[in-house]
C-alpha cells in the first residue's frame, strides 16, 4: 500500500523485538534484520507503539499477538520435527522460521482504536489479513515464497500454499488460535462446520 512506509525504527525498538521474537536467532544477521524491519514497519504504521500492545483478536482481547506469534513459532518447530521424523518431509527451516514469524505482521493495522476501545481499522475491511502481512513483506523486500505464504494463510483465503512450511503454518497457527479463543470462552475455528 502506498501509504505504508518501510519503517526501520531506533535501535532501542529493534531490540526489544529481538528479545520478544522466539526464534528470531535461529536465522542467518541480515534475514533476522528484515523480520524486525517487518515488524517495526507494521507497528510503527498502526496506532500502537510496541507489539506487546497489539491484541490476538478483537474475540480475545486480552491474549497479546506476540504471545500467538512466539506459540506458532514453537509449535511449528514441533510439527516440522514430526514431519520429518513420521514422513520424511523436506522443510526449509530458514523458510519456515521466517513465515510462522511473519504470519501476522500485518495485525498491527487491522485494529484502531484506544485503550480497552480497539476494533477493527478501516484497512482491515480494505485488503484481508494475510494479503496486507505479504504487501509489506513485499515492501520490506522478503522473497516471493515468503510473502505467497503469509498472504495466503488465512483461513479465508481462497486458495493456500502447497508447500510443508505453508502446510505446518496452517496447523501451527490454528492450534494456537483456537487456544486462545478457548481460553477467551469463543468459539474455536475446530468446533466451525463449514460445507464443501
Amino acid at each position: 500500500m502506498k501509504d505504508i512506509l518501510v519503517i526501520e525504527g531506533e535501535k532501542h525498538d529493534r531490540e526489544r523485538l529481538r528479545e520478544a521474537l522466539f526464534g528470531l536467532d535461529a536465522l542467518p544477521g541480515e534475514i533476522a534484520d528484515k523480520v524486525i524491519t517487518a515488524w517495526m514497519t507494521a507497528i510503527k504504521n498502526s496506532r500502537f507503539e510496541h507489539i506487546e500492545e497489539v491484541p490476538y483478536s478483537l474475540l480475545a482481547p486480552k491474549h497479546r499477538l506476540i504471545d500467538h506469534v512466539n506459540d506458532v513459532v514453537k509449535l511449528g518447530l514441533l510439527l516440522a520435527r514430526g514431519a520429518r521424523d513420521l514422513w520424511n518431509f523436506k522443510i526449509d527451516d530458514n523458510k519456515l522460521i521466517q513465515v510462522l514469524l511473519l504470519h501476522d505482521v500485518d495485525k498491527p493495522l487491522l485494529y484502531s482504536g484506544k485503550g480497552n476501545m480497539i476494533q477493527k481499522s478501516d484497512l482491515s475491511y480494505r485488503v484481508p489479513h494475510g494479503v496486507l502481512g505479504g504487501l509489506i513483506l513485499n515492501k520490506v523486500g522478503f522473497p516471493d515464497d515468503i510473502v505467497y505464504i503469509v498472504s495466503t494463510h488465512s483461513i479465508e483465503s481462497p486458495f493456500h500454499g502447497t508447500e510443508s512450511e505453508a502446510y505446518i503454518l496452517h496447523y501451527a497457527d490454528l492450534f494456537s488460535a483456537d487456544h486462545i479463543l478457548i481460553e477467551a470462552g469463543a468459539q474455536p475455528f475446530y468446533e466451525k462446520h463449514v460445507l464443501p
